[in-house]
C-alpha cells in the first residue's frame, strides 16, 4: 500500500514527477480494484517510522525517489522494431518519457537505464558481445528491475 500512500502524499513533492491517479501506473492499474486510496495518514506514520530508526530526510526522500521511479519505470512500454538482427525489443518513442523519469529518479542516465531493460551483454575469448533481447525478455526485465 505504500505506494497509494506516496501517491497521496507525494503529489506536493515536485521532485517525485507523480501523477495524481493510481490508475495512471501500469503496475498499480493491472487488479481492477481501485477500492484502495492511499492515506496522508498512513504515509505520515511510515515516515515518523524511519525517521525513528534512524533514516534522515535525505535518506527518505531517496526512497521515495526510488519507489516513484518504480512506478514510472512500470509505465514504459517495451515493443518490438524490425531490425538487421531481426525482430527486436526497444523502448517505444512514446515512451521514452517515462524512461527519462525513471532514470532521473534512480540517479542513472536514461540510455544505460534503457540498455539495461533492453539488451545483454556476454563476454567470448576477451570480447563483449552485445544482443538485443526479444519484447517479452526485456518486458521480464523491466519488471525484474523494478
Amino acid at each position: 500500500h505504500i505506494f497509494y500512500d506516496l501517491l497521496t502524499a507525494g503529489r506536493s513533492q515536485e521532485d517525485l514527477c507523480l501523477y495524481s491517479a493510481s490508475t495512471e501506473y501500469w503496475y498499480l492499474n493491472q487488479t481492477g480494484n481501485e477500492a484502495y486510496a492511499g492515506e496522508q495518514s498512513m504515509f505520515d506514520l511510515v515516515q515518523k517510522s524511519m525517521e525513528v530508526v534512524g533514516i534522515d530526510g535525505p535518506q527518505r526522500m531517496q526512497v521515495w525517489k526510488v519507489l516513484s521511479g518504480i512506478l514510472h519505470l512500470g509505465n514504459t512500454s517495451i515493443t518490438e522494431a524490425d531490425t538487421v538482427e531481426g525482430i527486436k525489443s526497444h523502448v517505444s518513442p512514446d515512451e521514452k518519457r517515462n524512461l527519462a523519469l525513471a532514470a532521473n529518479l534512480f540517479g542513472v542516465p536514461a540510455d544505460a537505464l534503457e540498455s539495461v531493460l533492453t539488451t545483454k551483454s556476454t563476454e567470448v575469448h576477451g570480447q563483449t558481445i552485445v544482443i538485443k533481447l526479444a519484447q517479452d525478455e526485456a518486458i521480464f526485465r523491466r519488471d525484474a528491475v523494478a
